[in-house]
C-alpha cells in the first residue's frame, strides 16, 4: 500500500472515531477494500516467487547431481580428459545461482521475473508461470507456478505442470503458425478446431495461395495438423 493511501486511511479513521457520516464511511469502506485487495496481491506474487525458489533450488540440485554421475564415471573410465572438463563445469554450476540455473541466463534477478496468469483459446485450462523479462523473446523460458484449472483434454498432464503447460504452448504455437500463414491480415477469421482426442489439429483454408501457405506449415506437423481446402 502507498504512503499516500496509508496516509488518507489514518486521517478518515481519526475522523470516524466518533460518528460516522454515511459519505466518509463510504469512504473508509473504499480505502480498506482497496488495500485488502493489494494484500492478496502481495500475497499471492509471495507464494508464486516461494513456488519459483523451490523450483530454482532443485534445478541446481539436479544439474550437480548429473555433473557428480558423469564425473565418477570419467574416474571409473580413467578418462583424464574427461574428468578436467567435468571438473571445471562443476566449479561453475557452484557459482551459479538458481535461477540462473532455472532460466538458462546468468544474473537473473527476482525483479526481473514476471508472472502470468494465462487461459489459452485453445482449451479451457487456466495456467499460471513465470518468465524472465530480461531475456531474448525467442529462446525465453517459460517456468511453471501452478495449474488453477484443467480441462478434460489435459488432465493426463496433471501430474507435472511444466508438461501441462509445454503441450500448452506447443499446441498455442501450432494453431498460431497455422492461421496467420493462412490470413495474416485476420487471423481470427481463420476456422480451426483440435480434435478432442487425438488433439490434433484441424484448420480449413481457401484454395490456392492460403491453402498453400499452411501446407508449408503441416510440413513441420506432419502428425499434427490436417488442412481442409474450400473454394
Amino acid at each position: 500500500m502507498t504512503s499516500k493511501t496509508e496516509e488518507r486511511l489514518a486521517r478518515l479513521e481519526a475522523v470516524l472515531n466518533g460518528v460516522e457520516p454515511d459519505e466518509l464511511a463510504e469512504a473508509l469502506k473504499g480505502v480498506k477494500a482497496k488495500k485488502a485487495k493489494a494484500d492478496r496481491k502481495n500475497e499471492e506474487r509471495k507464494r508464486w516467487h516461494d513456488r519459483i525458489s523451490v523450483k530454482a533450488n532443485h534445478a541446481k540440485v539436479n544439474v550437480l547431481t548429473d555433473i557428480a554421475r558423469r564425473g565418477n564415471q570419467a574416474k571409473r573410465d580413467k578418462n583424464v580428459d574427461a574428468q578436467r572438463e567435468i571438473e571445471a563445469e562443476a566449479t561453475e554450476a557452484v557459482n551459479l545461482e538458481p535461477l540462473d540455473i532455472l532460466f538458462e541466463r546468468k544474473g537473473v534477478e527476482v525483479q526481473d521475473l514476471k508472472f502470468t496468469r494465462w487461459s489459452p483459446d485453445t482449451c479451457g485450462c487456466v495456467v499460471l508461470y513465470a518468465w524472465d523479462r530480461k531475456s531474448d523473446p525467442e529462446t525465453r523460458k517459460h517456468i511453471a507456478c501452478g495449474i488453477e484449472e484443467s480441462c478434460a483434454c489435459h488432465e493426463k498432464h496433471a501430474h507435472d505442470d511444466d508438461e501441462h503447460i509445454g503441450v500448452l504452448f506447443s499446441e498455442n504455437r501450432l494453431k498460431n503458425e497455422a492461421v496467420y500463414a493462412i490470413n495474416p491480415d485476420r487471423p481470427t477469421d481463420v476456422n480451426w478446431e483440435f480434435e478432442k482426442g487425438s488433439r490434433k489439429f484441424r484448420v480449413t483454408a481457401p484454395r490456392g495461395q492460403p491453402a498453400a501457405a499452411v501446407r508449408q506449415v503441416a510440413v513441420k506437423y506432419p502428425n499434427e495438423l490436417e488442412v481442409q481446402e474450400v473454394d
